[in-house]
């Protein structure tokens, strides 16, 4: 029997109109009144040249009907759906739309969040916002980055930061040391480097990125199943050390080689770059709040162990988008391989820079373990922050050289009391009398909880109003606004907020989350930029030096704290009657603000001064690392 010819069109490709005429057309095909900010139908003119692309009859047989990420409700589409056959809408970034009534029809492409006009709710924006990532990425990117990011970095990563205090608490350990016992166990994304330049350079049966990432998670979610099942008196300190450090190696190594993934990602369509670190970071707030829910909660009835066996499923997830390749790898030939370990090791500068800054690291991390000063300790970090900058300088072409020393200055001047002030905090009446006395369910939970809300108030406020910013103006203001939130802790470290009247809690509250949103609106913008300056075939790589060079920042600031801590005295442990060990942190806070302005001094002559938005930033040689750097300068004129 034969069947009717389907009542269908083909849209042929055609030039752009008028730009007066692209500019003034709203959704549905309708002209926006300057005068009057409504939308107006198109007029008889605007018609004649809308007719003017009509397409042809389409050839038999009629197409499939799209898929059912393209069917649209009636309503949305309701106008376009009852044009006349000969004049579709014009086209302006659309796409084509199957209606209910089996017609295709012309409906504008929502490009962004912010240009979801039709949109019923902000969950509707965010769904298309989500749907258009979705198109522009691919669902195996964006789940691959939620097992990643959003469960690891998010959920786990908060399970850990927020009982691993209280877990050596109950080794009596001190403040300063603490700070210690944390940067040798966060060291491992320090390893950045290395495992960067393994992965490109070693791939195993011909795979670069799965076999690194399923062999260090299996190891992690052994350390994690240790953690949970140990006691005070089954594992000492160091052990329990070594079993972070386990953890975060296989945080390290999932979050380089996603983070290299995306980065490909971005270089091919560098317009949503912002939004797809928006949705990275978004998710791992999410997490995050997820994990502050009932981390408290577990903590005060089973015991900080009990909060690592938590950890052992999202740990795990990541093995199964992996196992089915979400990564989608293509496996390499001998030949092919052979390639790659070419161009590396035609830039062994770049090589050799990746295992000397991980040896710095483990460097610093033997000095933390095997001796006691904080002195020593404070002059081997800063000892090992300035070989690594010089490295950069000789060995690294100008504008990557430029952007790394400023986020290895940035995250080294974040100087870290931490291992005081989470005494100062959760100290009750019988050891600081005159201290917040925060309980485990404030200080684990409310404050966490309030961070992670804000932090998504701060990811889209960066969303709609600061990715079109250029990097130097959201750098500048972030790091402003770090030096005035470290003004306001040293005020609550000398109780200026009690004699004024202002709670702890609220105090210490706004104080917590404000700092939280500024970390994301220093570090989003590194990504950001970092992709735009990997060299082709080398993202794993670039990114494990910005990441390294920032983890080895975090460590020496870790260090410098704890010197300052010591040079001030200030050694909590939890003991009764410990509230005298407090008179000078509020000075030590006041020094750890002092680095904040080191950094804003050097941002100008680092930054380039350029939009977020833009393309690569390498404009000479973009498949090096090298080329223009003092090193190869130096050996070109010899």
């Amino acid at each position: 029997m034969m069947q009717p010819e389907p009542d269908y069109q083909e849209i042929t490709p055609n030039p752009r109109p008028p730009r007066r005429r692209m500019l003034g057309l709203g959704p549905l095909g309708r002209r926006r009144s300057s005068e009057h900010n409504i939308w107006e139908p198109p007029s008889s003119q605007d018609d004649t040249e809308i007719s003017d692309q009509a397409s042809l009859k389409a050839p038999s047989p009629p197409p499939s009907p799209p898929p059912p990420s393209a069917v649209v409700k009636e309503d949305v589409c309701e106008q376009a759906a009852q044009e006349p056959k000969g004049e579709p809408a014009p086209k302006v970034d659309s796409t084509l739309w199957w209606t209910q009534k089996g017609t295709y029809s012309r409906c504008p492409r929502q490009t962004s969040w912010k240009k979801a006009e039709h949109a019923d709710s902000m969950i509707d924006s965010m769904l298309l916002w989500l749907n258009e990532l979705n198109n522009q990425y691919g669902t195996k990117l964006l789940m691959l980055l939620h097992s990643s990011q959003h469960l690891i970095k998010g959920i786990v990563h908060q399970f850990q930061a927020a009982a691993v205090m209280w877990l050596l608490r109950e080794y009596k350990v001190s403040g300063p040391q603490m700070q210690i016992l944390l940067g040798v166990a966060n060291s491992a994304w320090a390893l950045k480097p290395v495992l960067g330049c393994i992965s490109d350079m070693l791939p195993v049966m011909g795979w670069r990125k799965a076999p690194y990432v399923i062999i260090t998670s299996i190891g992690g979610v052994v350390c994690t199943t240790a953690i949970g099942f140990s006691n005070v008196n089954s594992i000492g300190p160091l052990g329990i050390v070594a079993c972070l450090f386990g953890m975060a190696l296989q945080a390290a190594t999932c979050d380089l080689l996603t983070e290299a993934k995306c980065s490909e990602q971005v270089q091919e369509k560098p317009q949503l770059g912002p939004d797809l670190i928006v949705y990275v970071w978004g998710g791992i707030s999410v997490g995050s709040l997820l994990a502050i829910s009932v981390v408290s909660w577990i903590i005060v009835n089973r015991g900080p162990q009990a909060v690592f066996l938590a950890c052992i499923a999202p740990s795990a997830a990541i093995l199964v988008p992996v196992c089915l390749n979400y990564f989608e790898e293509v496996r390499l030939s001998k030949e092919m391989e052979s390639t790659l370990r070419a161009n590396l090791r035609g830039q062994p500068e770049v090589v050799g820079l990746c295992v000397f800054m991980s040896g710095l690291s483990v460097a610093l991390s033997a000095t933390g373990v095997l001796c006691t000063s904080h002195s020593i300790h404070c002059a081997a970090a800063l000892t090992v922050m300035a070989v690594m900058l010089l490295c950069f300088q000789l060995v690294l072409r100008p504008e990557i050289a430029r952007v790394i020393t400023f986020f290895a200055l940035q995250a080294s001047c974040s100087v870290s009391i931490s291992g005081a002030t989470f005494y100062f905090y959760t100290d009750q009446p019988w050891q600081y009398h005159n201290g917040p006395n925060f309980s485990v369910n404030f200080f684990a939970s409310a404050l966490g909880t309030g961070a992670a809300i804000v932090s998504l108030l701060g990811l889209g406020i960066y969303t709609v109003h600061m990715k079109a910013w250029r990097f130097r103006q959201i750098l500048m203001l972030s790091n402003a606004l770090m030096a005035l939130m470290a003004l306001m802790d040293a005020a609550t470290f000398r109780r200026l907020n009690i004699a004024f009247g202002i709670p702890d809690t609220i105090f210490v509250l706004g104080s917590s989350v404000s700092s939280l949103v500024i970390r994301q609106w220093q570090w989003i913008p590194g990504i950001v930029m970092m992709s735009q300056l990997c060299p082709l075939g080398m993202e794993a790589t670039m990114f494990a030096l910005l990441a390294g060079c920032a983890n080895v920042g975090t460590q020496v600031a870790d260090y410098v704290g704890a010197f300052i801590l010591d040079y001030f005295e200030v050694h909590p442990s939890g003991l009764r009657g410990e509230g005298h060990q407090f008179d000078n942190l509020w000075k030590a806070s006041l020094v750890c603000t002092a680095f904040h302005i080191l950094t804003m001094a050097i941002l100008p002559f680092t930054i380039p001064d350029v939009k977020q938005t833009g393309n690569k930033l390498l404009l000479g040689k973009p498949a090096s690392a090298t080329w223009g750097s003092m090193l190869s300068r130096w050996f070109e004129e010899s």
